[in-house]
């Protein structure tokens, strides 16, 4: 069994381009960037960013409704309708 080059507890499975071995997932999850120095071709580190926005956005909605509710109230339809690109 391999270990995680980072922690040195877990097993290492994704290959980890800025500490030259195997890092588990939730040292590479935990300490990307922050406290690696990820390179920016490492195939880790956009799926990292993607999973991060979308969970942010799921995370916001209940807000972001309320808010656009708010604006409807207040100032009417059209107020509360998002901007659109012309």
């Amino acid at each position: 069994m391999s270990q995680c080059v980072y922690c040195k507890q877990r097993k290492g499975k994704r290959p980890c381009p800025a500490l030259g071995g195997l890092i588990c997932s939730q040292c590479c999850g935990e300490h990307r960037i922050v406290r690696i120095s990820c390179p920016t071709h490492c195939v880790y580190l956009g799926t990292g960013s993607d999973y991060q926005q979308k969970r942010l956005s799921e995370q916001f909605m209940p807000v972001r409704r309320e808010f656009y509710r708010e604006i409807s109230e207040l100032g009417g339809e059209k107020a509360g309708r998002p901007l659109q690109p012309d």
